[in-house]
């Protein structure tokens, strides 16, 4: 098929757009679930989405890492998924910016550091910053009320 674009119909870059997905299904799509090879070479996988992303759902981040769940069966031991409160898309927001997420991925997979939680600086409604951790799905950050020092992650843990 060979179409000028500056004469090309709707139905045109429809048939090109299927051409394309086509072509390069493998390089585009991301809705494998049978992650059972990359798991047996040793591969770790770190994904974190912010929960109030305006571009693209969370919700389809937490289907994906469930399907994966559901199909492979336990999954944690090569991939952990963070839901990160107030984040935008990749950046922005009240939420903090999981910044030490990839050096507890190299962590993982050179010295087999498995992460747990995860640092952040989130930013509160008053405008000021508060130390708190992100959880391994399906766990959650808690606050320890009792904790002295309001202002640590060592006030936080993760539960179920």
């Amino acid at each position: 098929m060979k179409v000028q674009l500056k004469n090309a119909t709707s139905r045109d870059f429809d048939t090109i757009f299927r051409n394309v997905k086509q072509i390069f299904a493998s390089n585009l799509e991301t809705n494998e679930i049978d992650l059972r090879d990359f798991r047996d070479a040793g591969g770790k996988i770190i994904t974190y989405h912010g929960l109030a992303d305006q571009s693209i759902s969370p919700g389809g981040t937490l289907h994906y890492y469930n399907q994966v769940s559901d199909f492979v069966g336990n999954i944690t031991s090569f991939y952990k998924y963070y839901r990160v409160p107030a984040l935008g898309h990749c950046w922005g927001g009240n939420g903090g910016q999981p910044e030490a997420l990839f050096d507890q991925l190299r962590a993982w997979v050179e010295n087999g550091t498995e992460p747990e939680s995860s640092p952040v600086v989130i930013t509160k409604p008053d405008n000021t910053t508060q130390q708190q951790i992100l959880c391994p799905y399906p766990q959650k950050a808690k606050f320890d009320a009792l904790c002295k020092s309001k202002n640590s992650t060592t006030c936080w843990s993760c539960t179920k």
